[in-house]
């Protein structure tokens, strides 16, 4: 079982989520202040997991929602699964606002019958943007151009 902690602080203090139903499975949308949400779950999924490579490069990609909602003494937990070609990935995410912020506690555990050779874990939030002042953490800050020369970081164009 691999187990992520991560602080969703991208929006400033007093970040409030926002779980959402719908025909898919359970969405989050996670507001400042106002009520305004800065970040959302993707149409595609808020869980994605890739399963190969080609060209050093992550393929076969599958993506998935929450189908489970409980609330346990602070925290809202949200878990389901992905089916992957070979088995079945199980995840757990446990949110809790805390200090202002947003906080997950994301758990992946996986349930074939063989070992998963690879698996890359994804993490993916929508937030908008507005020109080329988009913050993208660990790929492009404040419209840094620099990551397209290596021709595998993506580049915000404002666009």
């Amino acid at each position: 079982m691999t187990i992520f902690l991560l602080f969703i602080a991208g929006c400033g203090y007093g970040q409030k989520l926002k779980v959402n139903k719908n025909q898919y499975g359970y969405t989050i949308s996670i507001g400042d202040s106002t009520g305004l949400s800065v970040l959302t779950t993707p149409s595609s999924g808020l869980w994605a997991v890739a399963t190969d490579w080609e060209d050093k490069w992550m393929t076969n990609w599958q993506y998935g929602n929450p189908t489970k909602k409980e609330m346990v003494n602070d925290y809202t937990i949200l878990s389901g699964s992905i089916m992957l070609p070979s088995g079945e990935m199980w995840i757990r995410d446990a949110y809790k606002e805390e200090s202002g912020r947003v906080k997950c506690i994301r758990r992946f555990q996986w349930k074939g019958k063989d070992t998963l050779k690879n698996a890359t874990l994804g993490i993916q939030f929508l937030a908008k943007g507005e020109g080329k002042k988009v913050f993208m953490p660990g790929i492009l800050y404040y419209g840094n151009p620099s990551g397209g020369k290596s021709g595998r970081t993506p580049v915000y164009d404002g666009k």
